[in-house]
């Protein structure tokens, strides 16, 4: 399964290259010189979400089990950057995204750190809003300790401007070590996003 996540992974990461590098010519034969942003944009009209980003966000967490009785909760801050690419009204996109947890458990508290490599897919129900899956493989260490598991989830993300966007995900990871155990996060999400055609001058 984790080979095939990061097969998808790196065939994804591919193709947002190919297309961000199709979408970016660098010489503007009528002028012969430089592309503008303008330029750019005119032949993007349509797709602010062929972007590059990164974001910040915040939430909250649970950790439970299929086996025993038990609920520890926490909050968690994330940051990520990623690239997307829109064909139609389809969107691709790759990302990592680091995740720092403040977790109270047994009269103390734990700082547990999160790596994750994910692949998300979805589609715009609007010209400003996109729902979304995930999925990827996600690295835990707490107290010195890591171990990996298969993170999934999904999320709402909203266009304020060709820039901003803000989005609500939630995300559910199984790790191999712990599989009766489940992690889920439902988070608030700001992302900052650079167009393709913002590339330009």
């Amino acid at each position: 399964m984790r080979k095939l996540i990061t097969y998808a992974a790196v065939a994804t990461a591919s193709l947002v290259g190919a297309m961000l590098i199709a979408a970016a010519p660098t010489w503007s034969a009528d002028k012969g010189g430089p592309v503008t942003r303008a330029e750019a944009e005119a032949m993007f009209p349509q797709s602010p979400w062929t972007a590059v980003y990164g974001s910040v966000s915040v939430g909250t967490g649970a950790l439970t089990s299929d086996a025993i009785p038990i609920g520890i909760e926490g909050t968690a801050f994330g940051a990520r950057v990623g690239a997307d690419v829109q064909i139609s009204r389809v969107l691709f996109g790759v990302y990592t995204n680091y995740q720092w947890d403040h977790v109270s458990m047994f009269g103390g508290s734990v700082s547990p750190k999160e790596w994750l490599v994910a692949a998300r897919a979805g589609v715009l129900v609007t010209d400003h809003a996109l729902v979304y899956g995930l999925v990827g493989s996600n690295k835990l260490r707490i107290s010195g300790m890591d171990t990996r598991g298969l993170a999934t989830g999904g999320g709402l993300e909203v266009a304020m401007t060709k820039n901003w966007r803000r989005g609500l995900e939630y995300q559910r990871t199984t790790y191999d070590d712990l599989p009766t155990f489940h992690e889920q996060v439902i988070s608030a999400r700001l992302i900052f996003a650079i167009p393709a055609y913002g590339l330009f001058r």
